[in-house]
């Protein structure tokens, strides 16, 4: 069995703040330093993807190719076990179970590049989403946004 530590806020995590009806200030807009830009190369050898419904992932180390959700309503999203976003699983859920009847689906893509937090392997994820959470909709195996891995390895599961 898989045990996972409730999930609890720290005085530093990140928290939605309000919306403001106001339009922003000049003080107020973020500046960036300027840094150089990446664009995510394709896959080598790939071609250039004319629809996302080109591509394909990894679902249980086999090839999971997004063809068969064209002209399907799709939800992408990036999920994280470790994360104080991982309550919107229920949500996910909930939307997934009230209108995949009608042609909706979701495509969880769990990373491990943004704040290490999703470290599990994809079988143990995988087994806890559907354990606490029910779901039911496409789980990817971890997938690789960035160049380089946060543990310095090679990409093995991209999307291609």
């Amino acid at each position: 069995p898989i045990v996972r530590l409730p999930i609890h806020p720290t005085p530093n995590s990140r928290r939605p703040q309000p919306l403001s009806t106001a339009p922003p200030s000049p003080a107020s807009r973020l500046s960036f330093p300027p840094r150089r830009r990446r664009l995510c190369p394709p896959a080598i050898g790939a071609a250039a993807s004319a629809s996302v419904y080109d591509l394909s992932a990894f679902k249980n180390g086999r090839p999971y190719p997004f063809s068969p959700l064209s002209g399907k309503l799709t939800l992408f999203v990036n999920v994280a076990s470790y994360c104080a976003l991982t309550p919107q699983y229920e949500g996910l859920v909930a939307l997934h179970t009230a209108y995949q009847p009608k042609g909706f689906e979701v495509v969880a893509s769990p990373c491990n590049q943004f704040g290490r937090q999703e470290p599990q392997p994809d079988d143990e994820i995988c087994a806890f989403v559907k354990e606490r959470f029910g779901a039911r909709f496409v789980l990817l195996d971890k997938l690789v946004v960035n160049e380089r891995p946060a543990d310095g390895r090679s990409p093995r599961s991209t999307v291609s």
